[in-house]
């Protein structure tokens, strides 16, 4: 070892502190050498803290060695001093249960007096250092990792915190914004209401033959507020798909789909279409929604057409892992796979007024309402190939949410 060591004699037989100092003196070592023949004689020394290694005798005059071993181990353990104090334990003949008993309250080594030699205390002193020296390294690399982890820690709680905060706030707006479109929408239906009443009205309260011209515009300010109506009502339905609560329980999509399709029963009479079936499975989910989906798409399905050609439709699913994929595939026009990404979007029409009609929010609901059951919605299409619209659906307990902040937590 390149630099001198500071070793304390704890022993109150002065023969034996000399034998100790005489093998010190011939071992290899380079010590100095220190002495105290009391327990409070050895304390002021280790106030210092300036110590390398003990050596420590049992037997001294009030307490014993072994109550000083205890004291340090303890101070130790409070303070987590690095490494600790390297502490030798000297013995006497036939004192093998006082060095277990030493070696079980923390010494680091025993030496029965009678096999004391330079060779024998220079190696445990030197042994003991290294030990200590390395347990202090682990214990700062610890130190350091726990410092590093507190740090680390506070960071995630500070950024969980801030993205709570800003998750709050967007629900907070997406609360406000849903509920200031249900009230705008709702608002808005009975002045259109009287507009199409008092168009309607205006011809026979003139009492005369409107011009062909009055007539055109007559006509196109019924057919408008007509369309205002219709989006009106679309507002109101996606507003609700996204704000009303749900409430979850086991439902039949073969019953969901018999729902829809008497609603477009109408429709489907008109176009001659046919729709085939998979035997649809139970799932976990809001009947209305559910029911809404279906007539939505399959309402989709019926309006974008060949000429010429009646709609084939066939309800899909399949079981993949914890989750239903379902969809709906029909024969119709189809779309771009660029534009599949888009359709969803509130609003978003790939063709005119002219050519097919709808508000451009039937979709938009439809991937609000399988939002609002943990699933995912996409579109597989070609121009001119049809489209499979597909979405999924868990497999999991029923919940019934009875507020809107526990339909957030529970239903999204």
């Amino acid at each position: 070892m390149s630099s001198r060591l500071k070793v304390l004699i704890v022993d109150d037989d002065q023969i034996s502190c000399l034998a100790v100092r005489q093998s010190l003196r011939e071992s290899p070592l380079e010590v100095d050498v220190l002495e105290a023949d009391s327990v409070a004689a050895a304390k002021e020394h280790l106030k210092r803290r300036d110590l390398d290694c003990l050596l420590l005798d049992y037997r001294l005059p009030g307490e014993t060695g072994l109550v000083l071993l205890q004291a340090i181990r303890e101070e130790e353990a409070v303070h987590q001093l690095d490494g600790g104090l390297p502490i030798i334990f000297l013995t006497a003949q036939g004192d093998e249960t006082v060095a277990v008993a030493a070696m079980k309250a923390g010494a680091t080594d025993y030496i029965p007096k009678s096999d004391l030699s330079q060779d024998r205390l220079s190696s445990a002193i030197r042994t003991g250092v290294e030990i200590h020296r390395r347990r202090g390294e682990v214990l700062q690399a610890h130190a350091k990792l726990r410092r590093a982890h507190d740090q680390l820690e506070g960071r995630v709680q500070k950024r969980t915190a801030d993205i709570e905060q800003v998750n709050e706030a967007l629900r907070r707006r997406n609360a406000e914004l849903d509920e200031f479109t249900y009230v705008a929408s709702h608002d808005l239906q009975e002045p259109l209401r009287k507009l199409v009443a008092f168009s309607d009205l205006l011809p026979r309260d003139l009492n005369c033959e409107l011009p062909e011209q009055a007539k055109r515009d007559l006509d196109f300010i019924t057919e408008a507020a007509k369309r205002m109506q219709a989006l009106v009502q679309d507002l109101l339905a996606l507003s609700r798909a996204g704000n009303a609560a749900m409430k979850r329980a086991p439902v039949s999509l073969q019953e969901s789909v018999e729902r829809a399709v008497e609603t477009l029963s109408t429709r489907i009479e008109e176009t001659g279409a046919v729709i085939v079936r998979d035997e649809l499975p139970t799932v976990v989910g809001d009947r209305a929604m559910l029911a809404r989906l279906y007539q939505n798409l399959i309402g989709n399905a019926l309006k974008f057409i060949k000429p010429g050609q009646p709609p084939a439709i066939r309800l899909t699913v399949e079981k993949h892992d914890r989750k239903w994929i379902l969809g709906v595939c029909d024969n119709g026009i189809g779309i771009k796979p660029e534009y599949a990404g888009q359709i969803f979007a509130p609003f978003k029409r790939l063709h005119g007024r002219n050519e097919y009609e709808g508000t451009g929010i039937g979709l938009a609901i439809c991937r609000k309402i399988v939002e609002r059951h943990g699933g995912q919605i996409w579109v597989e299409s070609e121009l001119d190939q049809g489209a499979h619209f597909r979405f999924t659906l868990k497999r999991s307990e029923a919940v019934e949410c009875r507020s809107e902040s526990e339909n957030l937590q529970l239903c999204c």
